[in-house]
């Protein structure tokens, strides 16, 4: 199985080692001191190949390969985050497609999509188009800069409001504040666009100010709230709004006075 790269006894023994426990076989090549690892004999991309036959292994190796050696290869990337798509559409044939909660691998999968920017996102995005998995549609529309599209699939088909909170957070690190607050006033640009008559995501709204005031430009959110809403309903946002704008105003002072 093992190519001619592999001197003859680790030939043997992986191979062995595998067939026994797929887990604690590939520590063949996920264990060994570093300098060793980076040795032509012990190039991943033989590695991967000699791997095909053991899938567990091959998820646990580009793992290491991903996570814990953080190599910065796009082939990686794609590659584990397909092995764990496949077994996140396997375990959902399993359970009949009905909505559970996320297993250990879709979690993986999820982290993944939102940590790395080295896989092709075009190509997952391909392959999970109409698989009913709103959430890691959403997270590939954002890689795309489509916000408005991953935004709505969390508001409008999955009803998550936690969720996509957590997505002008995620999507937005490392961006600057002002990346962060456009796409806070797009969620809640998307809330008000409802109506009074939703209920819910008026409250969504209400929730989403008093919780974020920081992330919004006064101005601007005083102009898109509905004339109906009361100052007592929006409270904790305008005093959120205040104090910024006081500590602000504050420091620019005592800038100038240095």
């Amino acid at each position: 199985l093992f190519n001619d790269s592999f001197q003859p006894p680790l030939r043997t023994h992986a191979d062995w080692l595998l067939q026994k426990s797929e887990e604690i076989g590939v520590q063949i090549f996920t264990k060994r001191p570093l300098d060793e690892q980076q040795q032509t004999s012990f190039n991943p991309d033989n590695i991967i190949s000699s791997l095909k036959k053991y899938p567990k292994a091959l998820v646990k190796y580009l793992e290491h390969l991903v996570i814990d050696r953080r190599l910065q290869k796009e082939e990686y990337h794609t590659h584990l985050a397909i092995l764990y798509l496949e077994e996140v559409l396997r375990q959902r044939v399993s359970t009949g497609g009905k909505d559970v909660e996320a297993t250990e691998t879709q979690a993986k999968l999820r982290r993944l999509l939102q940590k790395s920017d080295l896989y092709r996102v075009h190509l997952l995005k391909e392959k999970v188009q109409g698989a009913g998995l709103p959430m890691e549609s959403a997270i590939l529309h954002g890689k795309l800069g489509e916000h408005e599209k991953a935004l709505h699939i969390l508001v409008h088909e999955m009803g998550d409001f936690s969720a996509a909170e957590d997505y002008c957070l995620w999507s937005s690190e490392g961006q600057g504040a002002a990346c962060r607050q456009r796409l806070f006033h797009t969620l809640l640009a998307m809330y008000l666009r409802a109506g009074p008559s939703a209920q819910d995501l008026t409250v969504a709204a209400v929730d989403l100010l008093n919780h974020h005031a920081r992330e919004f430009d006064v101005t601007q959110v005083l102009q898109l709230l509905p004339d109906t809403w009361s100052v007592q309903l929006l409270c904790p946002f305008l005093m959120g709004a205040m104090r910024d704008s006081i500590h602000a105003r504050r420091t620019t002072q005592v800038a100038l006075g240095l």
